[in-house]
């Protein structure tokens, strides 16, 4: 199959409905959510065009989304969003029908408690067959939210793990090898990744913090160097690179050779990987915010990476997804 990359903009979108939701952040407050999607042109860096999606009436997002998250919040076998919403510190839940259509649980969000949500990870963590959501806030904690099987959830008191300065972003995988979903936090501010390792109850505990540059902005999970043990990219915002770091299994991490890459355009917002190239190999998507492109790294399957392409894309491309 072949894959296509996406770049989420400010100002041009693609992803049609996700990327609509996303650009609420910037233009609206409580705004329908039906309405945003009306209000927006969708397009891709590849071309391939969207259409918009269909939201039941009065279906409602919170304050200044940040981030989206697709998983099966109901056991109806059809893909949902969580929506975590910055300035009202709440997460909002979008049930798919499958054809395109979205609406609202009872209650339509949650509060995860003072400070701003920036991310969200679905995973069964806690092994019952629900979807459950992980939640970075800006405060330096992760908690964790647990699936009901309806679309609603309930948090896990007292669950919550400390991380480092300004988190934005979180990964799930297995650092491990213990079959247990992992996490790995990016956080901003503290310019490094903090792994937390999961117990399968819905709890977690650091294993590490791995030391990176340039503010890091996101991170996504493969195994670059065929090892059998999964590792990570991490894009720094500042340094203009992405950092590959190798895991040793046990929850340990460390630079490959090479690493960081430094982008071919500023201020890489986000990393994606995929296939590109049809080698078995996994490549990488950078999206670069202030020059407006996507860079392609070519994977050698040893942790090292080759550039291959760069894309122009919409206006400060701030997110890239992979199908």
């Amino acid at each position: 199959m072949k894959k296509r990359i996406f770049s989420y903009s400010l100002f041009t979108l693609s992803l049609a409905l996700v990327a609509s939701l996303m650009s609420v952040a910037h233009n609206s407050w409580w705004l329908p959510v039906s309405e945003a999607v009306a209000r927006q042109t969708q397009t891709s860096c590849t071309g391939a065009a969207f259409q918009s999606g269909t939201l039941a009436a009065g279906a409602m997002i919170g304050q200044q989304p940040q981030s989206v998250t697709v998983a099966d919040f109901n056991n109806d076998s059809k893909p949902d969003l969580a929506i975590t919403n910055y300035f009202n510190w709440t997460v909002t839940i979008l049930l798919g029908n499958g054809s395109g259509g979205f609406s609202n649980p009872s209650p339509a969000s949650f509060n995860v408690g003072t400070q701003y949500p920036y991310d969200a990870v679905a995973q069964d963590f806690n092994r019952d067959g629900k979807q459950d959501l992980e939640i970075v806030k800006n405060s330096g904690q992760v908690v964790i939210w647990l699936g009901n099987g309806d679309g609603t959830f309930t948090e896990n008191t007292n669950a919550f793990v400390n991380v480092g300065l300004g988190p934005r972003a979180l990964v799930a995988g297995d650092f491990n090898n213990d079959t247990q979903h992992d996490l790995a936090v990016v956080n901003y501010t503290g310019q490094s990744v903090s792994i937390l390792l999961g117990n399968g109850q819905g709890r977690f505990t650091t294993a590490s913090t791995v030391n990176v540059g340039g503010n890091p902005s996101g991170a996504v999970v493969a195994d670059f160097n065929r090892d059998g043990r999964q590792d990570l990219a991490v894009s720094n915002f500042f340094n203009n690179g992405v950092d590959i770091l190798l895991g040793n299994g046990t929850g340990g991490f460390s630079p490959a050779s090479g690493s960081p890459i430094l982008s071919s355009g500023q201020n890489p917002s986000a990393v994606a990987s995929g296939d590109f190239n049809g080698d078995n190999l996994a490549d990488l998507a950078l999206s670069n915010y202030l020059t407006s492109t996507v860079m392609i790294l070519r994977g050698n399957g040893n942790g090292t990476f080759a550039a291959a392409a760069t894309y122009n894309t919409g206006t400060q491309p701030s997110a890239v997804v992979v199908a």
